[in-house]
């Protein structure tokens, strides 16, 4: 499939067009080589696969996944889309789109659904059906690195290793204000609904550490790493909130939307995990995120 890059990932600009077709023009291939694309299983309609005859709905999220990684190699593939960036002794590593739930829910597609057409009984393995392999989870609105497992002593190995903190996970974000220099944010936490806020006398406490490390700043903005080791949810989002510096596009911590044209959500991005024996997987932050930080940059 010479024609066809390694990964892609598009949207359906218009309905009522035949499968095949769409994957065509998008890829800039042939008709008959669409057609193995979607015999492979390498191509995903809003996280399931789809007939070449169907007529996707407009707006649908077309994913067209690279081929596995060479077992232990932790090449990283194209960012942007859902695609395998390492694999080694039942686990394996993939980059996530904003915009794309981490487990099955409601809505239609998810990486666990890619995870199910890639891997068949990925579904048996793990605590919950949904999951489909996956060891822990990203907001939707989050892109990077989700770690999965094949087999069931996969699975609880490294659940196992994420309650010891031994998983080490950075993030890159762009947030609100200039952070002039390293700062670590310790503030135990305790969900609220759908929040997670500060710890409260006779809440479940949720104890949280993350550090943060200056990469670059504008007038308003800076672009920062988080660091961390437990995995509270909205950890990153809640604790650069209370530090002052709440995530641009993260509505529900903060009020400054992400610019336009870029990403409907937090620029929030798991660009790098090191699992206990210092296997490092790592993916460039996607295009929607680079295209923010390029507009926030303009207008030092």
């Amino acid at each position: 499939m010479s024609s066809a890059s390694p990964s892609e990932s598009f949207r359906v600009t218009r309905g009522g067009v035949r499968l095949d077709r769409v994957v065509a023009e998008a890829l800039g291939c042939g008709r008959r080589a669409a057609r193995e694309l979607l015999r492979s299983g390498r191509v995903l309609v809003d996280g399931r696969t789809a007939a070449a005859a169907s007529a996707p709905p407009r707006d649908a999220l077309i994913v067209v996944a690279a081929a596995p990684a060479p077992a232990g190699s932790g090449a990283v593939r194209d960012a942007g889309t859902v695609s395998v960036l390492w694999e080694g002794d039942g686990l394996l590593a993939v980059s996530k789109p904003a915009g794309l739930h981490s487990q099955r829910g409601r809505e239609r597609g998810s990486v666990a659904d890619f995870l199910a057409v890639r891997y068949p009984g990925i579904a048996e393995v793990g605590d919950d059906a949904r999951e489909c392999g996956l060891v822990h989870r990203l907001d939707r609105d989050t892109s990077g690195v989700l770690l999965a497992a094949t087999t069931r002593r996969a699975y609880r190995d490294a659940r196992r290793a994420f309650a010891e903190k031994t998983v080490a996970k950075s993030y890159l974000a762009l947030v609100r204000g200039a952070v002039e220099s390293e700062l670590t944010i310790d503030t135990t936490l305790a969900r609220r609904r759908t929040r997670v806020v500060p710890a409260r006398r006779g809440d479940r406490r949720l104890p949280a550490s993350t550090g943060i490390e200056p990469l670059e700043q504008g007038g308003s903005w800076s672009l920062v790493r988080a660091t961390m080791r437990t995995g509270v949810t909205h950890q990153v989002r809640a604790h650069l909130a209370l530090a002052g510096h709440p995530i641009i596009g993260d509505l529900k911590y903060g009020q400054l939307a992400a610019p336009a044209g870029t990403r409907d959500g937090q620029l929030l991005h798991a660009s790098r995990i090191v699992l206990p024996d210092g296997t490092a997987i790592e993916v460039d932050a996607p295009d929607d995120f680079e295209a923010a930080h390029a507009l926030l940059a303009a207008q030092r």
